[in-house]
């Protein structure tokens, strides 16, 4: 499923986006090579994807490591078409920063809703602050009010050997950000006895976009025009895009029903739901067969299984199978609340070996917890569309966490002081004082060791007891030889002025004064 996951791409020099253009410009392209992976300064990446199950640092710019999130905008049609966008829709596409904390296991899994709990950021003023998206209508799914945008930009590349071009949105990871990130307030979680917490369900939204565009393919099964070909190929796309994105939702969500088959004993738990005949088979394994060949979808005009050479009416038997009702409200469907059911509680207890506790409102966060990592998802907006097609969100990005600026893993910039060539006393009056060295106390003591060194052995290069004393050189570059000599001339001129006009204030002078 990592198709459906934006990628992190990661640079260590400044021109990161010139780079990027030259792979993808480039036919025989490694952007494979960029993509993030788990690095210190003292074992530099080295070969593809992640290591073991090691979450990744992201370095500052300051540490010669820049990062981009990247997808692609596509139509859900076979070949993957980009999505064209038209200046005047008013449609928009960008990249947002969640954060996720464990929801009571000790690690978050990106690809399971019901481990963490998603915040998105909002600036206030100079801060701001995180706010939970299952407080949010739409959950995870939504975009929080205020919440900031990363700019995304596009990009093209050259695609098969007809030359076509493909376009790619890439947005930078804010990382310098990260004081501001980890400073702001973690707010209060939601109480499982709250009776809107059912509303926070995890992956309610999407489940109920999964269940509306099933509906979708039962009404364009309905419709009088499915009697031509061309008709029947776009049942046919229709219905595998349902497919895959229902398999992908199970496999994530519900995994336990994902991996074990039920029988249809006629009942009405989603395990029997699900082994209900249908695509020759049954619903579980059609969606087993759609997950093994969704990326058959890159292949323009192909028709994989279970939905290849299935007619009209065997796909609308399947879908009558599942159980679902055309029309009426999504949420109303009872294969929603069926999958709702088996989702559970929106606050799953703890694992007791985790030491988690459940949340609670007496037991507030003061900042993010030390498991807490970050991820990004792509938005796009359509504020022309009814919901739910108003607003897609992309998958969470695999997820990471920020390094601080002194972090000791942290790799290096190679920094290169050119030294004066001339470094006679005239040589080094032509430099700008340009140059500042921070000495320690403990440096000052040492270069206090050198005694009776003058300008004239340091131009020489004769220092007295230079061998005796194993003591590094440090130079302050540039040093005005007038203004040393004005600062000389002028202590002797005072010493002078002392010793001649000493005895001025102990000179007394009086005057007389009229009276009156």
């Amino acid at each position: 499923m990592a198709m459906d996951r934006p990628a992190i791409l990661r640079f260590d020099t400044d021109d990161f986006v010139d780079r990027l253009k030259a792979e993808l410009d480039d036919p025989a392209r490694e952007v494979g090579a960029l993509v993030l992976r788990p690095e210190t300064w003292r074992s530099p990446a080295s070969g593809l994807g992640y290591v073991g199950t090691e979450v990744p640092k992201l370095y500052q710019p300051i540490h010669a490591r820049f990062y981009l999130v990247v997808a692609s905008l596509v139509c859900a049609r076979y070949g993957l078409p980009d999505k064209a966008i038209h200046p005047t829709s008013q449609e928009t596409t960008y990249a947002v920063l969640r954060r996720l904390e464990p929801r009571g296991a000790p690690a978050v899994d990106p690809t399971r809703s019901g481990t963490f709990r998603e915040f998105g950021w909002v600036p206030r003023g100079e801060r701001g602050s995180w706010v939970e998206l299952s407080a949010v209508p739409g959950g995870a799914t939504a975009v929080v009010a205020g919440e900031e945008p990363l700019a995304a930009f596009p990009l093209t590349y050259v695609e098969g050997p007809d030359g076509r071009r493909r376009r790619v949105l890439a947005a930078m990871v804010p990382v310098a950000r990260r004081e501001v990130y980890e400073a702001a307030v973690t707010p209060v979680p939601i109480s499982s006895t709250d009776p809107a917490a059912a509303l926070a369900l995890p992956g309610r939204s999407e489940l109920e976009a999964i269940v509306l565009e099933l509906k979708s393919v039962i009404r364009l099964a309905g419709a009088p025009t499915m009697t031509e070909a061309t008709s029947v190929d776009q049942l046919r796309e229709a219905l595998f895009f349902a497919l895959i994105d229902l398999a992908s939702f199970l496999s994530r969500e519900l995994s336990q029903v994902w991996n074990q088959a039920g029988t249809d004993r006629g009942g009405d738990t989603l395990p029997e739901k699900l082994a209900k005949p249908a695509f020759g088979s049954s619903w579980w394994q059609a969606l087993h067969t759609a997950d093994a060949h969704r990326n058959d979808v890159v292949s323009v005009g192909a028709y994989p299984p279970p939905v290849a050479g299935r007619s009209v009416d065997e796909m609308k038997a399947d879908l009558a199978a599942l159980g679902l009702e055309a029309d009426g409200p999504t949420v109303q469907d009872p294969f929603f609340a069926l999958v709702s059911d088996a989702m559970g509680a929106p606050d799953p207890a703890p694992d007791p070996a985790s030491g988690a506790g459940p949340a609670s409102a007496a037991d507030p966060q003061v900042g993010p917890s030390r498991n807490a990592v970050y991820a990004v998802r792509f938005v796009y907006q359509r504020p022309r569309c009814p919901d739910p097609q108003r607003l897609t969100m992309s998958a969470l990005s695999p997820t990471f966490r920020l390094a601080h600026f002194h972090d000791p893993d942290a790799p290096f910039r190679e920094n290169r002081i050119v030294l004066p060539v001339d470094t006679s006393l005239a040589g080094l009056r032509k430099f700008p004082q340009a140059v500042k060295v921070e000495v320690s106390a403990q440096l000052r003591k040492q270069m206090e060791r050198i005694q009776d060194v003058k300008l004239g052995d340091l131009d020489d290069g004769s220092v007295p007891g230079e061998k005796d004393v194993s003591l590094g050189m440090v130079c302050s570059l540039s040093i005005p030889i007038i203004a040393i000599c004005a600062l000389v001339l002028l202590m002797i001129v005072v010493s002078l002025l002392n010793l001649v006009f000493f005895w001025v204030p102990l000179f007394k002078k009086c005057l007389p004064k009229a009276p009156g």
